[in-house]
């Protein structure tokens, strides 16, 4: 069981003001709230129901958001993302739909490390999990996921 405590978003502002949230402050793919003038990203933000408090997403967002402001009209696409659990042991990286039920897993250890596939019915690379020593092999793994 892996725990990660902490992360909650803080909603009362937003709430406060009449915006609609959920376990975080609801935005669409523009990142706009359910008031037309208000926009929310970071670890706050609910995009499109999922809540990433990850750097990645968090960058990405502001990108998208400062080209809208300035008249872009773009709406934010996530590329697949690492995420990285940093426990002192067993520092372990993730991608993918890993909560997945569904998921066929194919796991590997070996004394340099561990892989874990999710693969999809269809065959399809839907998530994987490696460890710290097997980092060289998630890019890879990374190009090949269905998202």
């Amino acid at each position: 069981v892996i725990a990660a405590t902490g992360l909650r978003p803080e909603t009362a502002l937003a709430r406060r003001a009449g915006v609609a949230v959920n376990r975080g402050v609801c935005v669409d793919s523009y990142l706009q709230t359910s008031h037309p003038d208000i926009y929310a990203i970071g670890d706050c933000a609910e995009i499109n129901g999922q809540v990433l408090p990850f750097l990645q997403p968090i960058q990405l967002s502001a990108m998208y958001l400062a080209k809208n402001l300035l008249g872009g009209n773009a709406p934010l696409k996530l590329p697949a993302m690492l995420v990285k659990v940093k426990t002192p042991e067993l520092p372990l990286h993730l991608a993918g739909e890993t909560q997945r039920r569904d998921l066929s897993w194919q796991i590997t250890a070996e004394s340099d490390g561990m892989i874990a596939k999710g693969m999809s019915g269809e065959g399809q690379l839907r998530a994987f999990v490696v460890s710290e020593d097997r980092m060289k092999e998630a890019f890879a793994l990374l190009k090949t996921l269905s998202v």
